[in-house]
Formats: C-alpha cells, sequence, structure tokens
C-alpha cells in the first residue's frame, strides 16, 4: 500500500518551513517563558514574604522584651516578696499596698491586669479590674484605690494572654507562689 503524498508546491514548502523555523521555536519559547515567570514570581513573592515576617518577627521580639521587662519588675519587687513571703497574714502595709498600686499603673497599658497568688493557688493581691473609664490619672487612681472607691484604670484594648511566673524565695530556692498576668497582645 502506497501513502498519499501530499502536493508539494513551493508554497506549501515555504509554509512549512515557516512553521518549523519561526512558529514551532517561538511557541516553545513561550512556553519556556510562561513558565518561568511563574516560577520567578513565586519566588519574588515568596521573598517579599519572608522579609514582611522578618521584620514582624523583629517587632514583636522588641514588644515581647519590655513586656518581659515589666514582668520582671512585677515578680521581682520587694513588695511582691513580703506579701507572698507571709501569705497568712494576707495584709499589705500601706507603703506596700500604694507601691503596687502605683505599678500597676505603670504597667497597665501593657499588662491590664495581674494578681499574686501564694504556692497553694489563693488570691494574695489582684490589680484592679480594668474600667473603660481611661480617664484616671495615676494620682487619682492612687487616692481612689486608698479610699476605696471605684477603680478607674487605664484599659488596654484588644486581645490578651495569660502568663504565669513562678516567684521564688532566691534562684532555686523555695517557691512562694505565682503572678498571673494579661498581656495585652
Amino acid at each position: 500500500m502506497r501513502l498519499a503524498t501530499m502536493p508539494t508546491s513551493f508554497r506549501v514548502r515555504f509554509l512549512l518551513v515557516v512553521v518549523g523555523a519561526a512558529v514551532l521555536p517561538l511557541a516553545l519559547i513561550g512556553v519556556w517563558l510562561t513558565l518561568s515567570v511563574v516560577r520567578a514570581g513565586e519566588d519574588l513573592l515568596r521573598s517579599e514574604l519572608e522579609q514582611s515576617l522578618d521584620q514582624i518577627a523583629a517587632g514583636v521580639v522588641a514588644q515581647w522584651t519590655y513586656q518581659r521587662g515589666d514582668l520582671e519588675l512585677l515578680a521581682k519587687n520587694e513588695a511582691a516578696a513580703r506579701l507572698l513571703a507571709a501569705p497568712s497574714s494576707g495584709v499589705l502595709t500601706p507603703d506596700d499596698a500604694e507601691y503596687l498600686t502605683q505599678l500597676f499603673v505603670s504597667v497597665s497599658k501593657a499588662i491590664p491586669s495581674f494578681e499574686y497568688r501564694d504556692a497553694e493557688g489563693g488570691v494574695l493581691w489582684a490589680s484592679p479590674a480594668p474600667s473603660v473609664e481611661a480617664t484616671a490619672s495615676p494620682a487619682s487612681l492612687v487616692e481612689t484605690m486608698d479610699a476605696g472607691g471605684e477603680r478607674a484604670v487605664p484599659f488596654a484594648t484588644g486581645s490578651t494572654m495569660t502568663v504565669q511566673l513562678a516567684i521564688d524565695s532566691a534562684p532555686g530556692g523555695t517557691h512562694l507562689g505565682d503572678l498571673i498576668a494579661n498581656v495585652s497582645l
């Protein structure tokens, strides 16, 4: 059986040469460029996302360093140590109460509430509950807390997370209690 052959006119040959020499290579180059552009776009996006993540992480680390410092100040002050060392009395001296109140005022934007608990988990001292009335000055807050009045504090809006720090008598010493703090995110 013999295959039918196409007439090979000059036009057909010319078209075959154009298709074979020009269109086919251009089509292959087009497919290759399309795949390369997609890959390059993905690489660029990945690079930009990694840069953004690095910037966000650096900001979070810096902010957490400040908040960790505030937590350490709350956990390792003399008034808290005296309160936790003698939990049976459960009463703060007026100076210690004023100090803790002023300390609360100074950290309340980053730490809207905290409490000291003894080793058994009983609450010995708790900061005032946050209030939306953020107009109180630190001096008026101390006065209203000493008078037993309504407590208005700067209110940290947004999400918080609870952090628990153990308070020991000395590094590696006996466990006195815990600081439970709500830290603003």
